[in-house]
């Protein structure tokens, strides 16, 4: 994590996988009440399979929460059909330094009867992908391993104030670091508009199956620690909370509950040093969506 900082050590999470490739705990649950759909943050980048959003949600609700988070936005709920799954509940969960990708969602069709429950697992497939994915980590910690070695080679031939001047020192207390990938926080009123009607379109198609949508923004990091990034924060959640009043789809407000916990307990919702968020942040999330799911319950 944080590349080539002092802050820069391994995380080490628990990480389960089921045969069609999405993150979820074995056995697998069948009874689906909920889908979890979404980019990484949906997924649950840098957190133990017990910490994720889905594992808080099936905690909270004492019922099967399955996710098919990953890969384009688009095709993920294609893929839930696939799977002949049949919630009552979709939880879509973008990032917001993300959310042009949102716009992927306009590829969704809804699937013929003939095209449901179609994706079977496949054993071999399976083991392929994941002796890849061994080979891919064994291949980026060797390379990190022998950089190390080279580096450490090349300091013990300069003087110990030059090899020493090399290293950066860990600071004292760990801040917090903002590299967001891209920036969402800057959106044109024209894509803001453009993403919601996507979303709206969406949902009615689910509403088609009847099937419920609940859709939430990650906020970035420097829309809620906006003193430690030393930027104001932008306008885009009052921009995005004006445009979906009166749609189909649940819209979960995580920027006013999170800038609300941060200002008056100093409660971080993100990894220092990560740009995904932490158990915390989803834990706010979870709280928000279990009340409204028991509420529909009854």
């Amino acid at each position: 994590m944080a590349p080539y900082t002092a802050q820069a050590v391994p995380r080490f999470v628990h990480w389960t996988t089921d045969q069609y490739g999405n993150r979820n705990r074995l056995p697998l649950c069948l009874d689906q009440e909920v889908i979890v759909l979404g980019d990484s943050m949906a997924i649950g980048d840098s957190m133990d399979d017990s910490d994720i959003l889905s594992a808080q949600l099936s905690s909270g609700l004492n019922h099967c929460v399955r996710s098919v988070a990953g890969g384009k936005l688009g095709h993920q709920a294609e893929r839930m059909f696939e799977l002949n799954l049949s919630p009552h509940w979709v939880i879509f969960v973008v990032a917001q330094y993300a959310i042009t990708d949102l716009l992927e969602i306009k590829s969704f069709k809804m699937p013929s009867l003939d095209q449901v429950g179609i994706l079977e697992s496949n054993p071999i497939l399976d083991q392929i992908k994941v002796a890849g994915n061994r080979i891919r980590k064994n291949m980026y910690w060797n390379y990190r391993a022998t950089h190390g070695l080279f580096a450490a080679i090349y300091r013990s031939f300069l003087s110990p104030h030059e090899a020493t001047s090399l290293i950066a020192p860990a600071p004292q207390t760990p801040s917090m670091i903002f590299s967001s990938p891209k920036d969402g926080r800057y959106i044109s009123d024209d894509q803001i508009t453009n993403m919601v009607e996507a979303m709206e379109r969406f949902t009615t198609q689910l509403h088609q199956r009847n099937i419920q949508v609940i859709f939430t923004i990650v906020p970035q990091k420097e829309e809620i620690y906006s003193d430690l990034a030393k930027v104001a924060p932008s306008s885009f959640s009052e921009k995005w909370l004006s445009k979906t009043t009166n749609k189909s789809f649940h819209y979960v407000d995580l920027f006013a509950s999170m800038r609300a916990l941060y200002q008056e307990k100093r409660t971080f919702f993100h990894h220092l040093d990560d740009n995904h968020w932490n158990k915390t942040g989803v834990q706010v999330l979870a709280e928000s969506i279990i009340p409204l799911i028991k509420k529909e319950q009854k």
